[in-house]
């Protein structure tokens, strides 16, 4: 049995206590589900999936316009081509075989017949009646999607270990995927701590707060995916808090709690986790806000503790249960996006930790960069400032002065309102 970590040793740098959440978070064999495609949002991906048929399937028009026979446009325009009948989109017969000066209106994701050798869009032709004159020269082949353009059977649509998007599913569909193979989804269990706190529906009494941590991350869990159970909230108990340790591990994948991790006396995450039989990775995270972030084993049940602090919850679950989750679901990458930016504010600051702070977006610099503002907060008890912001900005911890375009590094949120489209904000 391990022993937790004394006050006394120094906090872990971001980098190596990202590790330490990665270790704590050890992938077991992970069981697969064939899962219906309009269920799959979300679900990692358990093989590579690979392309059924030719895409597209068979050739056809890129364009609204004319299928032209072979020759039709080969000289000098301008041509003029009688319009002999229509060729629709699902069209399964064809629609007359036109012969010198003649063509047919076709449609977009109509079939090509062999004897088309172009399409001509509308906007190239004018159009009288059931006569048309082509104004350019149309190359063979134009506007005509080949059968089997796209992918060929046998292609790789989708990796081992991706996360499902919506992006995906489309490509699944188009390819005749009605199923998928996944793999199962996270068994994941979220507990808060405290005597002050009571859920959204209590109404509070005097000096109680509502437990807005748990629902938060609860929500954040399921949005990744995960399978979430709500353990509720724990008062502070030591005995209580050493039996929900000891009948969680053999039930869930994963346990996350917030609260009870720091030095008080009525902090008794670290020596319940002992008492249950667990095994501290690590405790400490020299980061602001956020500090008191601990990592644990029970068995094969992996603990992460953060702080009781909202904003510093919120932290510790985007840059250190995020990626858990990700590689106990089999993702193939753990770990999230950083991108650069650039500072449109000053700021003289302590150095020592790695400092995460809201930002929301001002516009684009010259070189299409997001320009960023910094949100003052109230504190890490606070989730005002970081609910109006467009993301997460970090610094170093060798950091002491931001300058107007210093270069930083941040992580939007999706509802960011960066324009993706450097010169409307200018």
């Amino acid at each position: 049995m391990s022993e937790a970590p004394e006050p006394s040793n120094p906090p872990l740098d971001f980098t190596r206590a990202l590790e330490h959440a990665l270790n704590a978070a050890e992938q077991k064999p992970l069981q697969t589900d064939h899962c219906p495609i309009e269920q799959s949002l979300g679900r990692v991906v358990a093989s590579d999936q690979r392309a059924r048929s030719d895409l597209p399937a068979f050739d056809n028009s890129a364009m609204d316009g004319f299928a032209l026979p072979v020759g039709a446009a080969r000289s000098k325009p301008p041509h003029q081509l009688k319009v002999i009948g229509t060729i629709a989109a699902g069209a399964q017969e064809g629609a007359g075989h036109p012969v010198s000066g003649e063509c047919l209106r076709i449609f977009t994701g109509a079939p090509v017949p062999p004897w088309c050798e172009s399409v001509v869009p509308v906007e190239a032709c004018d159009v009288e009646g059931d006569t048309i004159t082509i104004k350019e020269h149309v190359s063979p082949g134009a506007n005509i999607r080949c059968k089997g353009e796209y992918l060929k059977p046998g292609d790789i649509l989708i990796t081992k270990g991706t996360p499902l998007e919506p992006r995906h599913i489309g490509q699944l569909v188009a390819n005749g995927f009605s199923a998928i193979e996944v793999y199962q989804p996270l068994r994941v269990a979220i507990f808060s701590t405290g005597d002050e706190l009571a859920t959204a529906k209590q109404a509070t009494a005097q000096a109680q707060i509502h437990d807005s941590n748990r629902p938060m991350l609860i929500a954040y869990a399921k949005a990744m995916g995960a399978q979430v159970v709500d353990l509720g909230i724990l008062g502070d108990d030591a005995q209580a808090t050493t039996a929900l340790f000891e009948k969680a591990k053999d039930k869930h994948d994963l346990l996350i709690s917030s609260g009870a991790v720091s030095v008080g006396p009525r902090d008794f995450i670290k020596d319940a986790v002992i008492a249950a039989g667990g095994t501290i990775e690590s405790w400490r995270v020299a980061i602001k806000p956020g500090k008191p972030i601990l990592f644990a084993r029970l068995g094969q049940l992996a603990y992460t503790g953060l702080p009781g602090n909202p904003l510093a919850a919120l932290i510790g679950f985007e840059f250190f249960v995020r990626p858990q989750i990700q590689k106990m679901s089999g993702a193939a990458s753990p770990g999230d996006l950083h991108l650069q930016a650039v500072s449109g504010f000053e700021w003289q600051r302590r150095p020592g930790r790695t400092e995460f702070f809201p930002v929301r977006v001002l516009g684009i610099n010259e070189v299409g960069l997001p320009v960023l503002a910094r949100h003052a907060t109230h504190g890490a008890a606070s989730l005002h400032e970081i609910a109006q912001a467009d993301g997460i900005g970090m610094v170093s911890p060798s950091t002491t002065q931001i300058v107007q375009g210093t270069t930083l590094m941040w992580r939007p949120f999706p509802s960011a309102t960066l324009s993706p489209f450097p010169w409307l904000s200018k």
